[in-house]
């Protein structure tokens, strides 16, 4: 704890940051926010640094004691005009955000899987959503909209009914509308897939749109151009959980990008020409070793893993 302030003044100050990333801080609270900032200067120099540490650490108990603990062995002499300085005049912007425009809407929800991991979120609205691995999602929710940019990798979502609030998922220029409805994204380098399990979805970007309903799918290339619908089996849907992978038609290249955010050791490629190639294939994590085969086998592509564990391919 920073020797400027006391314990209340910090726990105080957590309090407000916590309720102001929640995406849950109604107009009231955030007039109470805004008056306790103005009250003392210990108060705005508390939240400043309670929004370095979050920007520095995502803010997690763990990080939170390393910033403590940084700020603790610092000396006290006043040669802090340098590159502080620099941090204290930008941070400056940060109370200006929290204290004037933070009360018009509040900052997006941010939700962030890492390497091999699937987890589970729960939304102020009710709404679930189940990110694959290295997926990452910013979530905006309020009386009038329920607002999701997908940035990076594979969601389900499990989307609660509510008329006067469409819930729209954006991801790279595509629009996904629905009211109340199961379906997934999938965020690929070159294309979005949107298949539906319950319900009813629109698909959309600036010149196409399609209406999907249960077991529908479609996928939107870079070019914004929209595939004919398929219909897809049930016991299909989002098998990524399940760590089941099916690509049709899809580059090597893609193929490995998806399977290296699901797998701890990467799978690389030593000839980029080899990225190129298109197959068709389906198969479980755990089968990797009978996918590289077949590859051997169709495109003469080798395999091999190194001291490291690092998967190669090459011609």
């Amino acid at each position: 704890m920073s020797t400027s302030y006391d314990e209340a003044v910090w726990q105080q100050a957590r309090e407000y940051h916590q309720l102001i990333h929640s995406g849950m801080c109604d107009v009231a609270q955030q007039q109470q926010i805004k008056t306790w900032l103005r009250a003392d200067e210990r108060h705005a120099e508390c939240f400043r640094e309670l929004e370095v540490l979050r920007r520095q650490t995502r803010y997690s108990s763990l990080g939170e004691e390393a910033f403590l603990k940084q700020k603790a062995e610092e000396s006290t002499d006043k040669k802090r005009n340098g590159t502080l300085g620099a941090i204290a005049a930008c941070v400056v912007c940060v109370v200006l955000f929290f204290t004037y425009q933070y009360t018009n809407e509040p900052a997006p929800l941010e939700f962030v899987t890492a390497r091999g991991e699937i987890a589970d979120f729960m939304l102020p609205d009710g709404s679930q959503i189940t990110l694959g691995a290295k997926s990452h999602v910013l979530v905006n929710q309020n009386d009038r909209i329920r607002a999701v940019t997908q940035l990076a990798g594979d969601a389900i979502y499990k989307v609660t009914k509510d008329a006067q609030r469409p819930f729209v998922v954006s991801v790279d220029d595509v629009d996904v509308r629905v009211l109340g409805t199961v379906f997934e994204v999938l965020k690929r380098k070159t294309s979005v897939k949107v298949e539906v399990a319950e319900g009813h979805v629109n698909v959309s970007n600036h010149a196409n749109y399609e209406d999907l309903t249960a077991s529908e799918f479609v996928t939107v290339n870079d070019h914004g151009e929209f595939s004919e619908v398929g219909k897809q089996r049930s016991r299909t849907f989002a098998n990524w959980r399940n760590q089941r992978f099916s690509f049709e038609n899809t580059t090597i290249a893609e193929i490995t990008e998806v399977l290296n955010r699901y797998r701890q050791d990467s799978i690389r490629l030593a000839h980029p020409e080899i990225g190129e190639l298109v197959v068709t294939a389906s198969f479980r994590l755990n089968q990797l070793n009978q996918f590289l085969d077949a590859l051997q086998v169709s495109h003469d592509i080798k395999w091999h893993i190194d001291g490291t564990g690092v998967i190669w391919l090459q011609k």
